[in-house]
């Protein structure tokens, strides 16, 4: 037997009844409002604060109509915080396909009043970049570097490197780091993968090499950060 934390209670069952509950909407709900309860409020206590957080929204949440309100009041009182600095939204590339004009609507509310950045995430290819990067304001994209390395190699017809070489086409990666979008590298696993990516202009990265996973937020003993410059 297993138990399963809800929001109000413990509730017993098999592995088949657990797996339903962990990915019944009502569930993933809950989890997205709790984790943004738990990190904002301990944000907000902090007087200086050197973390920075991804946090992905289910497509459950998109979908909420109560969503959006019930995240505006949880941030009421802390604009001089401005703790969106810090926290960046992931929003997974396949739930734009169905959700879109819900993460539109979330991803300009929120970084004109509160300064969050956001995250496309689950990214297949750069073929799902080039698409969703055209139709949504991404602060950053989260992929394996293997597809920045194909975004280096995509040239973009029209674009030139500099004005005296006709010859040199500027790539659609350089497009995309000209419109302020980053790259977080997220399977940094060994030194050569992070010297990969230091090479292929990639700004952060994420993975094995970097940190081991924690179960608590204040618990920073095995993180580590890297801002690749």
């Amino acid at each position: 037997m297993v138990g399963l934390l809800q929001a109000d209670k413990i509730t017993d069952g098999n592995d088949e009844d657990l797996r339903s509950k962990v990915t019944s909407k009502e569930f993933k709900m809950y989890i997205d409002r709790w984790i943004l309860r738990e990190i904002i409020g301990s944000l907000s206590t902090r007087e200086r604060i050197t973390d920075s957080f991804i946090i992905d929204i289910s497509d459950a949440s998109l979908a909420d109509a109560s969503f959006f309100n019930w995240f505006r009041k949880l941030l009421t009182g802390l604009d001089s915080k401005n703790l969106g600095k810090f926290i960046m939204l992931e929003i997974n590339k396949e739930h734009l396909e169905t959700l879109g004009k819900q993460a539109s609507a979330l991803i300009s509310y929120f970084r004109k009043t509160h300064d969050f950045s956001f995250v496309m995430g689950n990214v297949a290819n750069a073929e799902d970049i080039i698409t969703f990067s055209n139709q949504f304001q991404f602060d950053f994209i989260r992929c394996n570097s293997n597809i920045i390395i194909e975004l280096q190699g995509i040239s973009v017809a029209g674009y030139k490197v500099a004005e005296n070489d006709k010859n040199a086409t500027q790539s659609r990666l350089d497009l995309l780091k000209s419109n302020h979008i980053r790259f977080i590298a997220d399977d940094i696993s060994d030194a050569t993968t992070l010297t990969d990516a230091i090479s292929i202009g990639t700004e952060y990265a994420m993975g094995e090499f970097i940190g081991e996973p924690v179960t608590q937020l204040d618990d920073m003993t095995n993180i580590e950060s890297f801002e690749i410059v």
